[in-house]
């Protein structure tokens, strides 16, 4: 599957075998945010774990970035906790760093979602 844009969202291509994937969002009142998308369906008996797992791993390894939302109601929904930055719509020269932060986030989520492994303590 390629990464393919949906409007202001972007959806990358898998990044294991379960499907999970990262969502961006360019909100035009000047906010970015990603977050890691559960590829199994809704009756997965591991999908909120996996998501909970994940939003755990956000929260420790990228404590640098703006961390939002409920781990908890984010699992419930196949969603881990988003990762969010403001950028100036209207300054040009923003689109450039807007743009290279998205894909650092991106790939930082790539790699938690490669190294979530039953291991991670759930809270």
């Amino acid at each position: 599957m390629k990464d393919t844009w949906q409007g202001a969202s972007q959806r990358t291509a898998s990044f294991n075998e379960r499907g999970d994937h990262a969502i961006s969002y360019v909100d035009m009142s000047e906010t970015l945010w990603l977050y890691i998308h559960s590829g199994e369906s809704k009756e997965s008996a591991n999908r909120t774990t996996q998501m909970r797992r994940y939003s755990l791993m956000i929260t420790e390894q990228m404590a640098d970035q703006v961390i939002d939302g409920n781990a908890k109601q984010e699992s419930r929904n196949g969603r881990s906790v988003r990762v969010r930055n403001r950028w100036t719509l209207s300054e040009q020269n923003e689109w450039q760093e807007a743009a290279e932060w998205l894909v650092e986030q991106c790939e930082r989520l790539r790699m938690i979602v490669g190294g979530a492994g039953s291991s991670a303590e759930i809270g």
